[in-house]
């Protein structure tokens, strides 16, 4: 038994030592990287100085270089390869690991990562033979008609530019996104997600087209932060406990609670009175449905008669949750 507890041991120390060893090594290439980088831009430091990394004159006639066009395009067209890499990583993700049956999951996550076996020089080819094409004459015009506001899409269309960069660089990296985030899914236990779905399924919270509670805006009011003073006034005007939680600047209050005191219970207006096509779920207080036919109009008069119902009752105005496009409430 000692000799069982010491060889474990000994392989413990010898993995740990492996695992720093191979810790340290990373940081090694990576000083190495820089000062190879260093080394190999030294010359142009020394002739421009720092000047180089700011300013955009490319001038060989004069000798006048300036990295700013290069450091710029490269930051730009990182940063929307990120943003379409990693929504559209995320939610094939999500697909994979949750909705996806295995029979098509298993194939489509390996055609996913093959992706990443494809050269860099192959995509290149493709963007500049295929993708720059669609943009010019389809993709790039239809983006400056409707987003022409900002300065990505406006100029004349070239077909290859920061957009065209972006998407190539997004398909290079979706694989590496899409494999790392549905591991990362797949790790947690089937029973804690399950009982999470169960506990929002409760509240109306996981979707089911058969339950009309599921068809929400979600919890529309945040809870509303009141200065003490104010919270006492609440507290001397009804009978029973407030529920209250301390925050920085004052005293934070459940708007749930605040919406069913004011007399906005569960499922109002009640079904029987008129049937209206938008209500609040009969699961959760805060959550606005859409009972079958509800537009953005019967939405909205059902916040504003809450809203004011609960200024009336209690003089705290709540403030909607969601970001409102298009309308006010």
């Amino acid at each position: 038994m000692r000799r069982r507890a010491d060889s474990a041991r000994r392989s413990d120390a010898v993995f740990l030592f492996c695992v720093y060893a191979a810790a340290a090594f990373f940081v090694v290439i990576v000083a190495a990287l820089f000062v190879m980088l260093t080394k190999g831009s030294w010359l142009s430091l020394q002739t421009f100085g720092l000047k180089f990394l700011w300013t955009s004159e490319w001038n060989p006639v004069n000798n006048t270089f300036g990295a700013l066009p290069l450091i710029f395009g490269t930051v730009v067209s990182s940063l929307i390869a990120i943003v379409l890499a990693g929504l559209v990583g995320i939610l094939a993700a999500t697909f994979l690991a949750d909705f996806a049956p295995r029979w098509m999951a298993r194939p489509l996550s390996f055609t996913i990562e093959l992706l990443a076996a494809v050269p860099s020089v192959v995509y290149g080819l493709w963007g500049l033979f295929v993708l720059a094409p669609l943009i010019r004459s389809y993709i790039g015009p239809a983006l400056q008609k409707t987003l022409g506001f900002l300065p990505l899409f406006q100029g004349p269309i070239y077909g290859v530019g920061l957009l065209t960069a972006g998407i190539i660089l997004a398909i290079m990296i979706l694989p590496v996104i899409s494999s790392i985030t549905r591991d990362i899914m797949l790790a947690v236990p089937n029973s804690q997600r399950e009982a999470v779905l169960a506990l929002r399924a409760r509240k109306g919270m996981v979707l089911d087209a058969a339950d009309h509670d599921t068809w929400s805006v979600g919890s529309f009011f945040t809870n509303p932060v009141v200065a003490p003073d104010v919270y006492e006034r609440l507290a001397g005007q009804v009978d029973g406990p407030v529920p209250h939680y301390p925050a920085s600047d004052g005293i934070k209050l459940a708007a749930g609670w605040l919406v069913e005191r004011a007399g906005f219970g569960k499922g109002y207006p009640d079904s029987a009175a008129g049937g209206a096509p938008c209500r609040l779920s009969s699961k959760h207080a805060l959550a606005l449905t859409n009972r079958g036919g509800a537009t953005a109009k019967d939405v909205l008069t059902l916040a504003r008669t809450v809203r004011d119902g609960v200024h009336d009752v209690f003089g705290i105005t709540l403030k909607p949750e969601p970001v409102l496009v298009g309308c006010s409430l």
